[in-house]
């Protein structure tokens, strides 16, 4: 509202010259104000990366749809993972039934490719085995890559079946409109209601802050409880969940690192060589499952009874190989310089919330 006396002004500017209770009310409007544009811009922030990977996601599909790119798999599955993250950033529980469905067919579209995904990595490890060319193992790495073919083949029919039964091009166009919409948190800030009290004006603006923080929180208690848990009993059924906890703790440290906080990157730094280690113990421990797949076959190891000898010598060095990463990854965790930073930067963060501090703190 402009000043009858100057319109180059506004009252509310005019009011915060003059000392007293009209000072006290444009000194609260104005904060309400410098508040939730704040929260504007943080959140925005975040939609602007969820349409990144939302574009990402949408572009990527019709290369997977036809099923001979490898790279567009990864990148797809990748895409929708990053994608969830942010939706569960934005979206906090208790979730509205429409978001709950929409992140439901992006977990399902990564999941449908998961054996795919598979295959397309063990092939790439036999045909890098193939061009070494060692005499007794060629026939051995020979036949499981057909045998990986076969699977592969298989396993990305009945997947693009169902692919095209989610209705991606749906799914996303149902998210384009949320985004667009803004996120729940904005739309119900008490700054937005008619009659709001001055005292609600904080609460808001911490309102998204806060749900970051506890989203960090949650993620970080179970991956800190997965690698606890692992390292007191290393079989398969303990360490997978860890591998999975360090990739959500990762790409909800990339969201976060959106936010301008510090020290994100070299967390995440140190989040990537955790996570490679456990990858190349996931790609030998889906190895030894599918060699033992194929070997399980009865007329396979009735007619080829030497190969699947030399098979199950390979499948005994690849056990070593997977505790050599095993040691790899625990030794870089618990008790390490990286670990120990690792979890600072995690308890400054929850315990100097709101983010827009820890920013304005870094910027000085």
């Amino acid at each position: 509202m402009k000043d009858a006396a100057n319109p180059n002004i506004t009252t509310n500017q005019r009011a915060l010259k003059r000392p007293g209770p009209s000072r006290e009310r444009a000194m609260q409007r104005d904060h309400g104000t410098n508040t939730l544009a704040i929260m504007r811009v943080k959140q925005e922030t975040v939609l602007k990366f969820a349409r990144r990977h939302l574009n990402r996601f949408k572009n990527l599909e019709p290369k997977v749809l036809q099923g001979d790119d490898r790279g567009a798999i990864h990148d797809f599955r990748v895409a929708s993972r990053r994608l969830q993250q942010m939706l569960d950033l934005l979206y906090p529980k208790p979730r509205s039934k429409r978001i709950r469905r929409l992140r439901c067919g992006i977990q399902r579209s990564r999941q449908l490719l998961s054996s795919t995904r598979n295959c397309d990595v063990l092939l790439q490890r036999v045909e890098a085995s193939l061009a070494r060319n060692r005499a007794g193992q060629q026939e051995v790495w020979a036949t499981f890559a057909n045998y990986l073919e076969s699977q592969r083949a298989e396993s990305l029919q009945e997947a693009l079946e169902k692919l095209r039964k989610l209705y991606l091009p749906e799914i996303v166009l149902r998210l384009q409109d949320c985004f667009n919409a803004g996120s729940r948190p904005l739309q119900e800030s008490p700054l937005l209601l008619p009659g709001a009290p001055p005292s609600a004006v904080p609460t808001a603006i911490e309102t998204f802050d806060c749900w970051v923080v506890r989203e960090l929180q949650t993620t970080w208690d179970y991956f800190d409880a997965q690698v606890a848990k692992a390292q007191g009993n290393q079989q398969s059924a303990t360490l997978h969940p860890v591998r999975i906890a360090a990739k959500r703790l990762r790409y909800l440290v990339e969201g976060i690192n959106e936010l301008g906080v510090p020290g994100c990157k070299k967390v995440l730094i140190t989040l990537r060589r955790l996570q490679r280690h456990w990858g190349y113990w996931h790609d030998l421990e889906v190895m030894e499952q599918m060699m033992a797949e194929m070997l399980a076959r009865p007329k396979f190891l009735r007619n080829h009874l030497l190969l699947a000898m030399r098979t199950e010598r390979l499948m005994l060095k690849n056990q070593k190989n997977k505790r050599l990463y095993e040691r790899r990854f625990f030794g870089e965790t618990i008790g390490s310089a990286d670990w120990d930073n690792l979890k600072l930067w995690v308890k400054g963060i929850l315990e100097a919330a709101p983010l827009t501090a820890l920013k304005n703190q870094s910027s000085r």
